[in-house]
């Protein structure tokens, strides 16, 4: 990832810089590792710090207010496809027009 001064009042600068932070992280370009070896075993482990969740939420964010800006329709990405589903139930057996009740 390269260091270059990003304008935050900006809200596509914002959008471009939080992108490529994120999908470095994505991607693993920006983990560490830590090996360690013994005399019968080798042990490696991965990490990165970073709270993605706090990370894509900013990026949506700074995304739509670079699209309102931009004057482009909101981005939503909650689609739904409906349907309902109701179980077959098994016919009443109350019958008004039947005389034993």
């Amino acid at each position: 990832m390269t260091d270059q001064a990003v304008d935050w009042t900006k809200p596509c600068e914002r959008f471009a810089a939080l992108s490529r932070a994120y999908y470095s992280l994505v991607t693993g370009a920006l983990e560490t590792e830590i090996r360690t070896r013994t005399l019968d075993a080798e042990e490696m482990v991965r990490f990165s710090k970073a709270d993605l969740n706090t990370l894509r939420n900013e990026m949506r964010a700074a995304e739509t207010a670079c699209r309102a800006e931009l004057g482009l329709p909101n981005a939503n990405r909650r689609f739904a496809i409906g349907c309902s589903y109701r179980p077959a139930r098994p016919p009443s057996s109350y019958d008004p027009t039947d005389p034993r009740g």
